[in-house]
C-alpha cells in the first residue's frame, strides 16, 4: 500500500472516531441507589425527577414529552413529574435522571379536608 492510500485510510478512520465520539450519549449516573422503605414504584405509577439534560437543545427535546415543574437553566437541569418506567428510557438515552423520593410522596399524598372545612378545596383554607 502506497504511503498516500494508507494516510488517507488513516484519516478516514480517524475522522470516523472523532464522529462516533461526538455523537455518543453523555456518560449516564447509575440508577437510583434504591426505592423508598415502601418499595419501588410501579411502572406507570408517576415519580418527580431530576433530569440533567445539559445543554438547551435536549431540553427543547425533552419539553414537549415531560410534565416539566421547573428548569434550572444555569444548571443544566429539571424537575419533572414522569412514569417511573421513564427513568430507565432517559438514562437509555443519555441523561442523568435522579427521583426525588420525598417529593415523589408528597405527591401521592391525599388532600383531606381541613377542621371544620366543609366546602372549597381540601387543605386549603378558601
Amino acid at each position: 500500500m502506497s504511503g498516500v492510500k494508507l494516510y488517507r485510510l488513516l484519516s478516514l478512520l480517524a475522522v470516523l472516531l472523532l464522529a462516533t465520539m461526538a455523537a455518543a450519549p453523555f456518560p449516564q449516573a447509575p440508577a437510583n441507589p434504591g426505592c423508598p422503605p415502601a418499595g419501588c414504584p410501579a411502572p406507570g405509577e408517576m415519580v418527580v425527577a431530576r433530569v440533567d439534560y445539559g445543554i438547551r437543545a435536549r431540553l427543547d427535546a425533552l419539553a414537549p414529552a415531560l410534565d416539566i415543574w421547573e428548569v434550572h437553566a444555569a444548571e443544566g437541569w429539571l424537575l419533572a413529574q414522569i412514569p417511573y418506567s421513564s427513568v430507565a428510557d432517559l438514562q437509555a438515552q443519555g441523561y442523568t435522571v435522579a427521583v426525588d423520593w420525598e417529593q415523589t410522596a408528597a405527591l401521592h399524598q391525599p388532600n383531606l379536608q381541613l377542621a371544620g372545612q366543609t366546602q372549597g378545596i381540601p387543605s386549603y383554607p378558601c
